[in-house]
């Protein structure tokens, strides 16, 4: 993605972010938008870091691949958010293996799960925080073995 196009994305795609997330925190308390910020300056390149900025707005909110479609986002980068979208219905083992289908996804993921598993922003670690922890540690390694392929 040519640096320019890349910045004007970037910044497109932080502010529907910041809409999309408008409102909403984190199991900690912060403020939601803290977590793709993080995820996006945790990848490589731009094509990356827009997903990272955009991976849960179709999921927590009424955004739509339609919209990120109509607001100038490649299809490759939309292709990666639905990728990283978790449907209610869906079970979690077969959401990530869907992510390890796409090569963006798949990286967005393993930063989305490294920035999920930093339980020090937590100001208690519950039971319950520990079992999620497990359920995403089994699949960080998952992801990391399909990248070694």
């Amino acid at each position: 993605m040519k640096n320019e196009v890349g910045n004007i994305l970037l910044e497109k795609a932080l502010k529907l972010a910041m809409e999309a997330h408008e409102g909403q925190v984190d199991k900690a308390g912060a403020p939601y938008i803290f977590h793709p910020i993080r995820v996006a300056c945790r990848c490589k390149n731009d094509t990356e870091r827009i997903a990272a900025l955009l991976h849960d707005t179709v999921e927590d909110s009424d955004m739509t691949p339609e919209r990120l479609l109509a607001e100038g986002f490649p299809r490759t980068i939309v292709e990666a958010v639905i990728s990283l979208t978790h449907y209610d219905d869906e079970k979690y083992s077969d959401y990530v293996r869907r992510c390890s289908l796409n090569a963006v996804a798949r990286a967005v993921k393993i930063h989305d799960l490294e920035d999920n598993m930093d339980i020090s922003r937590l100001k208690q670690v519950t039971e319950k925080d520990l079992k999620r922890l497990n359920k995403y540690l089994v699949a960080y390694r998952f992801l990391l073995s399909v990248g070694e392929e």
